[in-house]
């Protein structure tokens, strides 16, 4: 029988994973607006719109990625963690799959970081 202390260490360890999935989708989702609106922006405040179209795709792509990861990541994290209410032993696979899913969904937003950013050479 688990103490006190460990359901509520449990507890705080599934909060605190469910707020980093909340924040990869509002940073992927957000990442991917922001993005569209200022390139929006610079192309119609500048006459000759200098900027690298492939490297905006991927930019687009890395955040769209991001932002589907996130979102299995926590579908994943929800179903290990119902798993494990129902006493299940297939919450450890869940769980990992969430934990690498939300490791890619944050490489994939670095991605995006990358390619936003030299989007616009020698700017």
């Amino acid at each position: 029988m688990p103490t006190q202390w460990q359901v509520e260490h449990f507890r705080g360890a599934i909060e605190l994973a469910s707020e980093m999935l909340k924040s990869l989708i509002l940073v992927n989702g957000g990442a991917a607006i922001g993005l569209l609106t200022f390139y929006g922006n610079f192309i119609k405040s500048s006459d000759d719109p200098m900027f690298d179209r492939l490297s905006l795709v991927y930019a687009m792509s890395g955040f769209g990625v991001g932002l589907v990861l996130s979102v299995f990541a926590s579908g994943f994290g929800s179903l290990s963690s119902l798993s494990a209410a129902m006493n299940n032993r297939g919450e450890v696979p869940l769980r990992v799959t969430a934990v690498i899913l939300a490791l890619l969904s944050a490489i994939a937003f670095a991605t995006g970081v990358y390619f936003g950013a030299t989007a616009i050479p020698g700017r």
